[in-house]
């Protein structure tokens, strides 16, 4: 049941990873390369545990709402006179 709720909150960029993870390790087996077997493990745990930069909200930013008391205000315009 749990694994069930696991996987609901995935979306596509997240299988793909993990796809090009298993398949990329698959052909490391293969080929018998184990320096991108290690590499290609370390990318399906960043897929399987949703590691990454923008994946934890770790680059989130929050926008700065207005103050209501600016919106209110007339902008100021200072001319200067040129001669």
């Amino acid at each position: 049941m749990k694994l069930k709720l696991y996987f609901k909150t995935w979306h596509f960029e997240r299988y793909f990873r993990l796809a090009i993870a298993i398949l990329a390790g698959i052909f490391a087996i293969s080929t018998k390369e184990y320096s991108v077997l290690i590499i290609t493990a370390w990318l399906g745990a960043l897929a399987l545990f949703n590691i990454s930069c923008c994946g934890t909200s770790v680059c989130n930013t929050t926008a700065k709402k207005p103050d209501k008391k600016d919106e209110n205000q007339p902008i100021q315009i200072n001319y200067d006179e040129i001669k």
